[in-house]
This record gives structure tokens, C-alpha cells and sequence, in this order.
């Protein structure tokens, strides 16, 4: 019975590396890594409780004796020390239930990779049944993808892939990744074991599908990473050829001819590949735009945070809170200015973020060891059969590791970096490199009575985690599904939307889930004013006083979500957002103490959002809609401080000039923001009625023709185009664009006025009402 609960674990193993780059939920309001992490989680756990039931009958437990296994424990401690610490336990241990950078997904990868050691150290054949199992998913990928590019990106796309660059790993480079690994193990087999010829024809094709891959992806990252490894595979096969002839010719006669070949092809594509491939990748329409945080910027904030929290940083899966909190000024003069990056230029370089100068040393070292046991492994054997586990295990799982150093691999791709990394170590297990230390029968006796209730222990540990995670993932979907309802149907399944946002806030204490209510109330306070103007409007009386206490008590449960939100997370911006939002809608309604409350929230969000200028904006609006005129001047000021080339802070500014009668003021500030947009008709169209008001009306024409020259159809910048012309008297070129208008808008009484007043030589508005 217990063998069977081993080889059950196994199954489940195999199941897990097929499933989990092919999992998706076929949904545009759904994340497609949620079906991967599920996956994941779930599977590992499974497999886990079925290998620990299966632990009984030996009552004995064993770990490998090595620096990698002691390393690993290393950060998972960090990562719970770091979990305790963080503003957020619940954030940073479980997210919100699909993130890589929280606690329990980390745990669970490596929880994922010590299985793999145990339910393969001692049978070679499991090692080649994982390998079978990525190929498989990986053919799988590769004919998907193939068929796109081939049918049109509108072939299998299940409503979620709406371009040729999307995959289903997540992105773009992730195909790269994982065609590099399969390129990587198709060679090491051809060049170290003797197979079939019918294996041999397969591994031939893997190996040209993937370079096709690599080649179609065309990613620096995938290109510098394989020229790495090649170049090391290269050496080694050099240190150990068997060829004992020296000199000269004993040299040149033991470089791996092929090899070299292959590496002057990686360096090729890495300096030429674009200007070779690009013209296809354009006519498939493959635009891949993956946008990271650049290394500079990635060590700004890591600066920052460790200043702040040294040791344990900032805590898992946190970030993007880091990031906003101090993010450099130079990027709000960019077009990435609002983006709110949730990692660094890498997985690494994240974790210095997240788990401070510990979690740095410990993952560092963690990769040191590893390429140092697998050169010192690959010395210490000499058959070829041994080198070609080794090799098969060690090399693809170090293409993975340096990708996590200036990459942010998605769930499948670090699945693969730990599994494999597993068969490593597994491989050196069986080699006799690695002992095993066991703890029970076969070997520390005195805590043999022990083991029966460690082992219950780790079971219970591992439903729970199970159970809790269940949960997490539910409260998800509820709310996803909540989000999709308010989509499709334009707002028209509000009750449903809201019934969906409670369940999961029942199962799982959210604060994007009390958002979601809060803005609920919104749409419903909204409909019922909605309701209550139109009523005053056909009856002319007073409002309906039931429907007014109705939106009261909607205000006042909307500040409670928010409310609520903030307490789970207060480091979260968007919490005081949602209660910004409500007040502002409590403000429009003249309820008491509304501006204040307005003002507190913006400047909650502003202490963990300090360089956000449209942050300072939305304060300035508030100001000037409450005419605290030199308030919003002083909010605009700090919000151009941030991004000098900001047009709509530039935009209010100019409102706010006229309103006070600064006209002059306000068209400098136009032209200011016509130098920075010079394509945006809309500007020219602003500095022209600006002109028109300041009765200076040839540099009105001059500024609406060039509104008109960036949008022909300008309805609004031609009608006082026309009435600048006739403020000039060139009325052959006013009655020209009233002509215009007259056909685009017929039924116009306004412009066919004008224009027969035109016609007559008469003012434009002569005789109108």
C-alpha cells in the first residue's frame, strides 16, 4: 500500500510538469497564471501529503547531506522571518493567490523540488519520465504556437490571445525560456548517450523546433543565456574529452566541433538576429512588448529599502509598494510614468527588495553552490552514462537560474527551475556524490518514536495549507467573476456583481474585495441620483427624501469598506483611493465634512504613493472645485515638479487662468503644452478658443487650421475657425467652413443661421435667439 502512495506522488508529479505550462481559464477578466498556480499549489501539496503517507511504513525521514538542501532552509526561513515582519502578513504570505513572489508559492517550489529528489534518487528510469514529460507539454506549446503563426493569430486564440506574441507561459520571453531548455536537453542527449534511431530522429526534431523557437522569439535575454551555457558545455566536453594527444593538433582535435558551430549560430542571432529575423516577425504581426524596470532603477529602490529595512527588507510579494514608495523622479518624464512595476529587472534583484541583504546572500549563494557542485560533479565521474545525467540536469537548470538574475520568469518556467534543479540533486544522490542523511530506523534510533508524529504533523500542516489556499482561490474566481459581470453587462448585474464580491470576501478578508464593494455602492448611489434628477425634472418638485436617506446610508457604508481595506493593508495607496473616490462623490452631494475627509484620503495615498503627480492633480480638482483657487495652483505646482511635460495638470492650470480671467496666462500654459503634444488636435483646438477669447483671431485661425490639419473632421475647430475668418472679415473662407459643417451637421439651425447671415454679408449672429 505505502509504495503505492509513492507511485501515486510520482504520477502526480508528472502530471503537474505536463499541466502547468498548458493550464489557462479561457477568460479575458481571468489572470492566466491564476489556472497555473493552482496547478502548482495543489499538485505539489497532493503530491506531497500522498509521499509523507507513504513515509510510515520506514518511520524515518531523510534530507541530502549537501549545501544546497541547508542553503534552501536558509530562505525559507528568511522568507518567514521576512513574512512576520512585512506590513502584510497575509499579503506577503499568500498575495492574493497567484503571485511568484509570496511566501507560500516560493516554499511550495521548493517544497516542489525536494519531492522530486525524494521520489527519483533511486530510479534513473523517473529521471527520463520527467524529461518525457516536458517534451511532451513542450510539443504541445511549440504546435499551438506554430499553428498561430501559420493560420493567423485568430486561430486558437479562446477569446484570451489577441496577438501572434501571446503565449500561453505568460509572456513572450517565457516561450524563449522554455524552448531553450528543450534545446538544451535534445543536445546533451545526442551528444552524450547512444540512443535509437527512432528516439534519436525525435530528439533531432525537439532540437531544430526549438532553435526555430528561440529564433522566432528573438529575445537578448534567451540569446545571452544560451550563448552562457553553450560556451560552458563547450569547456566541459573540451576538460573531458577522452583524447589523450597532445601539442597542436591534440587541441584543435579535442574542441567540440559541433559545439563551436552552434555557439557561432547563438552569437549571430544575439548581434544580427534582429536585423535577420525582424522582416519576418513583422509580416507574422509578432510584436512582443515586454516592459521591465531597468537595472539603474531596480537598484534605486533596493537602496532605498534596505536603508529602510536591511535585514529582511520589505517583505515577499511587496515590491511594487516599495517601488511606488520610492520611485526614481526620472521615470514620470517617460511614457512608463504611471506603470506600477510589481518587480525589479530580475527575480534575484526583486528579492533584495523584498527579503533585504539576507534574502540577497542566501539566493546568491544558492546559485554559487549549485554551478560549483556541478562542475566538481561533473570531474568526479568519467562514464558517459553518469556525465549525461549530470549534464541533462545541471546545464538546463542553470540556464533557468541565470535567467532569474536579469529576468522575471513566469510560474511554468520556475516550476521547470526547481524541478530540474531537483533532478540535479537527485542525480548526485544516486551517483553516490550527495548522501543521504536519515533520521529513524536506519539511523538516529533514539528518534525513531518520533518520526510517526512529525510525519502527522507535516500531513496537517499540508492540509491546512491546502484548505486555506482552496479558499483564497475561490474568493478569487468569485470575484473575478464579479468583475467579469460588470463588463459584459454594462453595469446591468450590479446585485449579482455585489452578491459575488461578498462571497468571496466571506472566504477570504481582502481588501481588493472591499474595494470592489465600495465602488458597488458608487454605481448604485450614481443610478439612484440619476433617478432623482430625472424625477425633479418631469415633476418639479423636491427630491424623493427615501431615495436621498437611500444614497446616505450607501455613502456611509461605502467609507466603511474603505475603511475596512485600510486595516488589512495600510501600505496599500489604493485603499485611500477608494475612500477618496467615495468622498468625492460625498462632496458633489454636499454632505457635511466631505472636502476634509477627501483631502485625508489623497494624502493617505500620497504617503505610500509620494511621486505620483496624478495623485497631486486629483487633490488640485477637488480644490478648485471648491474654489480654493491657490490651493489647487500650489497641488498643480507639485504635480509639475514631478512630471514638468504633465499636459492635463498644464490643462487645469489654464482652466483655472480663465476662470480668474488670465487669459493671457492661460494661453502660455496651452502653448506650453502644445510644444510637448504637437499631434493632439485638442490642444491646438483649446489654444484657438483661448485666442478667439482674447479677441486675437489670426492666431486663432492659425492654431484651429492646425487642429484641423491633425483631426479633418474637427466639428468644433472648424465652427470657430469660421467665426475667427469672419472676425477678420475674410468671409469666403468663413462661409468655406460653415459649408462643411453645414453638410456634416444638417439639422443644425445654429449653423444654418450662420451661414445665411454669411452669405447676406451680415454679423453671424445676427437676428439670433
Amino acid at each position: 500500500m505505502t509504495n503505492k502512495f509513492e507511485k501515486v506522488s510520482f504520477i502526480v508529479l508528472l502530471i503537474i510538469i505536463i499541466l502547468t505550462p498548458l493550464a489557462l481559464i479561457s477568460s479575458t477578466f481571468t489572470f492566466l497564471y491564476v489556472a497555473k498556480t493552482i496547478v502548482i499549489t495543489l499538485g505539489i501539496l497532493a503530491a506531497t501529503i500522498l509521499y509523507i503517507i507513504s513515509c510510515f511504513k520506514d518511520k524515518s525521514l531523510s534530507f541530502p547531506k549537501h549545501q544546497l538542501f541547508t542553503i534552501s532552509c536558509g530562505i525559507i526561513i528568511s522568507l518567514i522571518i521576512s513574512t512576520l515582519e512585512s506590513a502584510s502578513v497575509v499579503k506577503s504570505f499568500f498575495g492574493q493567490g497567484f503571485e511568484i513572489g509570496t511566501s507560500s508559492f516560493l516554499i511550495v517550489l521548493f517544497l516542489g523540488s525536494l519531492l522530486t529528489v525524494y521520489l527519483t534518487h533511486k530510479d534513473r528510469d523517473r529521471v527520463v519520465y520527467i524529461f518525457g514529460a516536458f517534451f511532451i507539454s513542450f510539443l504541445i506549446i511549440a504546435i499551438f504556437h506554430v499553428s498561430r503563426l501559420v493560420f493567423g493569430s485568430g486561430f486558437l486564440g479562446l477569446g484570451i490571445f489577441q496577438n501572434a506574441a501571446a503565449t500561453v507561459l505568460g509572456k513572450w520571453t517565457d516561450l524563449g525560456l522554455l524552448s531553450g531548455v528543450a534545446g538544451i536537453l535534445s543536445y546533451i542527449a545526442l551528444r552524450f548517450i547512444n540512443i535509437r534511431k527512432t528516439f534519436k530522429v525525435l530528439l533531432i526534431i525537439l532540437a531544430i523546433v526549438s532553435a526555430g523557437l528561440i529564433l522566432i522569439v528573438n529575445s537578448n535575454v534567451v540569446w545571452t543565456i544560451t550563448l552562457i551555457v553553450l560556451i560552458l558545455i563547450s569547456i566541459t566536453e573540451y576538460r573531458f574529452s577522452p583524447l589523450n594527444e597532445k601539442g597542436v593538433s591534440g587541441f584543435f582535435k579535442k574542441i567540440p566541433i559541433v559545439t563551436c558551430i552552434i555557439v557561432l549560430v547563438v552569437v549571430l542571432g544575439l548581434t544580427k538576429g534582429s536585423a535577420i529575423i525582424q522582416p519576418s516577425l513583422n509580416k507574422l504581426n509578432i510584436n512582443s512588448n515586454e516592459v521591465s524596470l531597468p537595472w539603474q532603477f531596480t537598484l534605486d529602490v533596493s537602496s532605498d529599502t534596505i536603508k529602510e529595512s536591511p535585514l529582511f527588507g520589505a517583505g515577499p510579494n511587496k515590491f511594487m509598494n516599495q517601488y511606488l514608495k520610492f520611485k526614481p523622479v526620472p521615470i514620470n518624464s517617460t511614457v512608463f510614468w504611471s506603470t506600477e512595476f510589481v518587480s525589479g529587472f530580475g527575480l534575484i534583484p526583486t528579492f533584495v527588495v523584498t527579503q533585504g541583504l539576507v534574502g540577497m546572500i542566501l539566493w546568491l549563494l544558492l546559485i554559487i553552490s549549485f554551478v560549483y557542485t556541478g562542475f566538481k560533479a561533473l570531474e568526479s565521474k568519467s562514464d558517459t552514462l553518469s556525465r549525461f545525467f549530470i549534464s541533462s540536469t545541471f546545464f538546463p537548470s542553470l540556464f533557468l537560474w541565470i535567467s532569474t538574475l536579469v529576468y522575471v520568469p513566469s510560474h511554468a518556467i520556475l516550476l521547470m527551475t526547481f524541478i530540474l534543479s531537483g533532478l540535479f540533486l537527485s542525480t548526485l544522490v544516486y551517483e553516490g556524490i550527495v548522501p543521504l542523511t536519515t533520521i529513524g530506523q536506519n539511523g538516529r534510533a533514539s528518534f525513531t518514536k518520533f518520526i510517526p508524529l512529525i510525519l502527522i504533523v507535516l500531513i496537517v500542516v499540508s492540509i491546512g495549507w491546502t484548505a486555506v489556499f482552496i479558499k483564497k482561490e475561490l474568493a478569487l474566481g468569485y470575484f473575478q467573476s464579479g468583475i467579469n459581470l460588470l463588463n459584459i453587462s454594462n453595469n446591468q448585474n450590479i446585485v449579482s456583481a455585489e452578491n459575488n464580491f461578498k462571497k468571496a470576501l466571506a472566504l477570504d478578508k481582502n481588501d481588493t474585495y472591499y474595494q470592489a464593494l465600495s465602488e458597488i455602492n458608487i454605481l448604485k448611489i450614481n443610478a439612484l441620483s440619476q433617478e432623482i434628477q430625472a424625477q425633479v425634472q418631469k415633476t418639479g418638485g423636491n427630491p424623493d427624501p427615501e431615495k436621498v436617506k437611500i444614497i446616505a446610508g450607501l455613502v456611509d457604508q461605502a467609507v466603511k469598506f474603505t475603511q475596512e481595506a485600510i486595516k488589512i493593508d495600510k501600505t496599500n495607496y489604493y485603499n485611500y483611493i477608494a475612500e477618496a473616490r467615495i468622498s468625492e462623490l460625498a462632496l458633489s452631494l454636499q454632505i457635511p465634512n466631505a472636502y476634509e475627509n477627501v483631502r485625508n484620503a489623497y494624502a493617505g495615498a500620497l504617503n505610500y504613493n509620494p511621486y505620483n503627480p496624478s495623485l497631486y492633480l486629483s487633490v488640485a480638482r477637488i480644490d478648485a472645485s471648491q474654489n480654493k483657487i491657490d490651493e489647487a495652483k500650489k497641488d498643480i505646482g507639485l504635480a509639475l515638479q514631478l512630471k514638468s511635460n504633465y499636459i492635463e495638470a498644464i490643462f487645469l492650470l489654464s482652466q483655472i487662468q480663465v476662470a480668474q480671467g488670465q487669459i493671457k496666462d492661460a494661453i502660455t500654459s496651452v502653448q506650453v503644452v502644445s510644444q510637448i503634444n504637437p499631434t493632439n488636435p485638442l490642444v491646438f483646438f483649446q489654444l484657438g478658443l483661448l485666442y478667439y477669447s482674447d479677441k486675437n483671431y489670426q492666431s486663432a485661425v492659425d492654431a484651429l487650421n492646425q487642429a484641423l490639419k491633425l483631426d479633418k473632421q474637427y466639428a468644433n475647430a472648424q465652427y470657430f475657425l469660421g467665426l475667427s475668418y469672419a472676425r477678420l472679415n475674410m468671409m469666403a473662407d468663413a462661409i468655406i467652413q460653415f459649408e462643411n459643417l453645414s453638410k456634416t451637421n444638417p439639422d443644425s439651425q445654429e449653423v444654418a443661421l450662420i451661414l445665411s447671415n454669411l452669405k447676406a454679408g451680415k454679423s453671424p449672429f445676427n437676428e439670433a435667439k
